[in-house]
């Protein structure tokens, strides 16, 4: 099986990369030294992982099971975005089960989705009276200019290309519609998921493994510099909650980190990095 060799898929192929994690598979993490983007190079090959990402999101208990702890997050993400618009066309990037479909109800709002796992978009087309295409977001050949709201929640990370994937957005966006990505604070992600922290959550030094479907862990500025890059212009930041979890102290936790990082967040730019989860929304500006 060939490896794929990506760049920084913040900086392309120009800037120095360091080694940050390899555990002898072939497949490692190595960080940018300008963005401080970590990200998978050398990584597997695209039909490997889409197998991996299909199977883990495909519907059925684990799919479900997923779908609860999310649910207090999704909830708050689309009131955050109705905050911006009032009705239109909402696409929701990787929407699973659709449950954040499931927010904007009504005849205000048409809803559409696209995503791997043939089985979840099937559930979310159904459960939601939803238009979702199964493949990536490139291979749905959208037109420009069709969509008022595109979200992309907890999605980046799994992405072959954040840069196009984002151009694209801009075009399927309408001139001032919105853009919704959310993601993790990429500190908070690799301290949580290897090292003393994980050691002691979940009995193991670390989560992570460089041959998975996780291929970037994105500094806050290197999200920030890709939406402007395609000419989507960050309005504001949110801290968005952690995933529910059956153990309470785990919760708790959760709670106590969410409030902090708000605190942060609103003290120092550099915080977004500690935050659990973070939901940018941006304006489609310039030309498509």
């Amino acid at each position: 099986m060939e490896l794929e060799r990506p760049d920084c898929p913040v900086c392309g192929p120009a800037p120095p990369h360091a080694v940050w994690l390899d555990e002898g598979r072939g497949t490692r993490y190595v960080r940018c030294a300008v963005c401080r983007t970590v990200f998978a190079s050398p990584r597997l090959p695209a039909e490997a992982r889409r197998a991996t990402l299909e199977a883990e999101f495909s519907a059925g208990e684990p799919a479900a099971t997923n779908a609860k702890t999310r649910a207090a997050a999704l909830i708050q993400e689309a009131a955050i975005v109705r905050r911006y618009a009032s009705g239109g066309r909402v696409l929701d990037v990787g929407c699973d089960l659709g449950d954040f479909l499931g927010c904007f109800p009504g005849a205000g709002w048409s809803r559409s989705g696209v995503e791997l796992s043939p089985s979840a978009a099937r559930h979310a087309a159904e459960a939601h009276a939803a238009d979702v295409h199964v493949g990536d977001l490139r291979s749905a050949k959208f037109p420009s200019g069709f969509f008022d709201v595109v979200a992309m929640l907890d999605v980046v990370q799994y992405l072959d290309d954040p840069r196009e994937d984002l151009r694209e957005v801009r075009r399927i966006l309408r001139p001032g519609g919105l853009v919704a990505l959310e993601t993790a604070g990429q500190a908070y992600l690799l301290w949580r998921n290897r090292g003393l922290v994980c050691r002691l959550v979940d009995r193991r030094w670390s989560r992570m493994r460089s041959d998975s479907h996780y291929l970037q862990w994105l500094h806050p500025s290197a999200v920030l510099r890709l939406l402007e890059d395609a000419q989507l212009t960050p309005l504001r930041r949110y801290v968005i909650e952690s995933p529910r979890s059956a153990a309470a102290w785990r919760n708790a936790a959760s709670t106590i980190h969410g409030a902090a990082a708000r605190l942060l967040t609103g003290l120092s730019a550099r915080a977004w990095s500690l935050a659990p989860k973070y939901l940018v929304i941006a304006r489609a500006t310039g030309p498509a």
